[in-house]
């Protein structure tokens, strides 16, 4: 009996597909799907022996989704406890969880350089500020003329204009927002935070406040841009190239510019109006030199769009970060009963025993008030302001072993996206490590506390990629807390209506109504 022989299908030979027979077209994207598949055997087998999930190693757009979500934090928390302290995330990014290694990357003798992610931080087209720059050489020449401004050298003291601000916010407070027994006024404790910080970053940097406080309003749009902004920030994360292309002619002509009523393009104009009306103060002297951050940095012989440059990216660089960590911290407090007695009793000790001055000044909050140093670390333990952000490094030339891995040339690695699962590890903090429990800096065995803090300021970066701002930002919050917590009482007034936390970038509270109430006898 015959079988049955059925023929197999198999694609032509190349001969076959050379001949006439063939369409062109098809020959073409043979040869293209062809290629890619080269390409992306070759991208993914560089880092093939790099733990991690399978598709992650073959297609940017894994990790994509994962900023998308908001929730990239949790998720590189979760890889890092299943694969170790080495991940790869994408065919060319890996992050990497271990602390000394960190420290190591980022020391000043490194040879990692930043990532061209980083252009995302290139706030006006064509201007690279002090973040966005990635050129060793000539970030260490901006730093000669940006440093000493964020230091405070060769300026006024920043203190009295933080008092100012302060001064004005309690004054909104009162006018507008005390509540009574018998009147409930609800505030936007999240939005009042960064009327604050923006304000107060002002009268520090341009002996100017924004005037969010005085008139209650987002006068200028700058908190709507960021707001508007950042949640954008987390679709390009992973694609910066994107960024790059949209720079250049002619979808350069889209981006924003000067002259524009919302927007980035109005935060253009503002800079550029705050460096020229201080060009025409000097020359024409209407008013004595100034003290200030841009003071310096004029001084120190930064001019132009590179000067703009830098003015435009303190907008947001300068405010929204420490206004997430002010909202947080309160909103921890005013839910951890405990703590918010222990720090308000510690703030009354201080101040009936005349330890604190009013104002308090930033030293006096740094050595006599240690229970809210404590609260500040746990906050930003728990919540470090920019815990999605990636803050990609990329590999020398030479190439790098990084916990007994071999990382090639062209590798990047996230060290910024890594900071919530640092500070939540289990096996470090203990067994309580999602708790908020300040105590915890009180309690620690100096060796731990060492390390405990080493751990949190990786949060602001090191070495020569540390953040101009620390400084500055410690100041905002060591005095503003000391004020709201010994003149008012903070509660929130609907148990069924909580805030609601996402981080499209920062971390960002809805919905935080809070009760203000005066204490008495308090001033």
């Amino acid at each position: 009996m015959a079988s049955l022989i059925l023929p197999s299908p198999r694609l032509p030979y190349l001969s076959n597909l050379l001949s006439g027979s063939t369409p062109l077209y098809l020959i073409l994207l043979l040869l293209l799907l062809l290629a890619n598949l080269a390409y992306r055997v070759h991208r993914w087998s560089k880092l093939r022996h790099v733990p991690g999930p399978f598709l992650a190693g073959w297609t940017s757009l894994w990790l994509t989704r994962r900023f998308l979500s908001y929730k990239v934090y949790e998720d590189m928390h979760a890889l890092t406890k299943k694969y170790g302290p080495v991940v790869r995330v994408a065919p060319n990014k890996v992050i990497i969880n271990d602390i000394n290694t960190i420290y190591r990357i980022t020391n000043a003798r490194s040879e990692y350089k930043k990532g061209e992610w980083y252009i995302l931080a290139r706030v006006m087209p064509g201007a690279d500020n002090l973040l966005s720059m990635r050129d060793p050489k000539l970030r260490a020449k901006r730093l000669r003329h940006v440093l000493p401004a964020y230091s405070g050298k060769n300026q006024d003291d920043f203190e009295p204009a933080l008092d100012k601000t302060i001064s004005t916010l309690l004054s909104l407070i009162e006018t507008k927002y005390l509540s009574t027994p018998s009147h409930f006024a609800p505030m936007n404790l999240a939005q009042k935070s960064h009327f604050y910080t923006l304000d107060s970053f002002g009268e520090i940097a341009y002996s100017q406040s924004f005037r969010s406080l005085d008139t209650d309003s987002d006068v200028l749009g700058i908190v709507k841009t960021g707001d508007e902004t950042f949640p954008m920030l987390s679709a390009v994360h992973n694609h910066h190239k994107i960024f790059q292309i949209l720079q250049k002619w002619p979808f350069y002509y889209l981006l924003p510019r000067e002259g524009d009523k919302v927007g980035f393009g109005k935060v253009f104009g503002l800079a550029l109006e705050i460096v020229n009306q201080r060009a025409r103060e000097e020359k024409e002297g209407v008013v004595g030199k100034k003290r200030d951050m841009l003071q310096s940095m004029m001084d120190h012989g930064l001019g132009g769009d590179e000067l703009r440059s830098e003015v435009a990216l303190s907008f947001f660089v300068g405010s929204d970060t420490v206004a997430s960590a002010v909202r947080i911290t309160m909103l921890l407090l005013m839910t951890h009963p405990a703590a918010y007695r222990r720090l308000q009793e510690e703030i009354d000790d201080a101040s009936e025993k005349g330890k604190i001055s009013r104002p308090v000044t930033n030293d006096e909050a740094k050595r006599h008030l240690p229970y809210m140093h404590a609260v500040i670390q746990e906050s930003l333990r728990l919540f470090p302001p920019s815990s999605i952000v990636p803050f990609f490094k990329e590999v020398p030339e030479q190439g790098d072993t990084v916990n007994g891995y071999y990382l090639p040339k062209g590798t990047t690695i996230g060290t910024g996206c890594v900071m919530w699962s640092m500070n939540h590890d289990e096996e470090f903090w203990g067994p309580d490590v999602n708790v908020f429990r300040p105590e915890r800096w009180l309690e620690a065995e100096p060796e731990k506390l060492v390390e405990m803090g080493r751990c949190v300021d990786l949060i602001f970066g090191s070495g020569k990629f540390v953040c101009a701002g620390k400084m500055i930002a410690f100041m905002q919050m060591n005095k503003v807390f000391p004020e709201l917590l010994r003149r008012y009482n903070w509660s929130l007034p609907d148990p069924f209506h909580l805030p609601t936390i996402d981080n499209p970038t920062i971390w960002d509270i809805h919905g935080l109504m809070v009760r203000v109430e005066k204490r008495g006898g308090r001033i």
